[in-house]
């Protein structure tokens, strides 16, 4: 199994999604509709059904968002899961840091952990897929 982000283009993420599982968790996220880094993770919180506690007065805990996507023990244990990231370059007005740090916490954090860790750190801990996609217009 090989967790990976992918960086594609929206005619491909439709043939994806046309061959997407029913037993997989995806969540859509759409740069355009994101104005700022907090708005980000709150898409994140509300998609992924995370609670607010890594944003304490208005500021991010990295370290308590890679926590909870590490737990997800309540999607349903044998679904894969599928981020799907709209506009991914329009994302970039957040700031070109801001999104360097999320993308980061996923390849180094987030994806090794379902592929591998998991594992080792859970009692019957069991891996899941997860894979990330980052759409890019042919105009961007």
């Amino acid at each position: 199994m090989n967790n990976n982000m992918y960086v594609i283009s929206s005619e491909k993420i439709l043939e994806i999604k046309r061959n997407i599982k029913k037993e997989v968790f995806v969540v859509e996220i759409y740069s355009k509709k994101i104005e700022n880094e907090k708005e980000l993770y709150y898409e994140m919180m509300y998609k992924f059904d995370l609670t607010d506690d890594f944003i304490y007065k208005k500021r991010i805990i990295y370290d308590a968002y890679i926590d909870w996507m590490t737990d997800l023990t309540w999607i349903e244990e044998s679904k894969d899961v599928c981020l799907i990231i709209y506009d991914f370059f329009k994302l970039i007005k957040i700031g070109v840091d801001e999104v360097n740090l999320f993308i980061d916490m996923f390849v180094t954090n987030i994806l090794p952990f379902w592929e591998e860790e998991v594992i080792h750190t859970v009692v019957e801990g069991k891996r899941r897929r997860f894979n990330v996609y980052l759409v890019v217009n042919d105009d961007e």
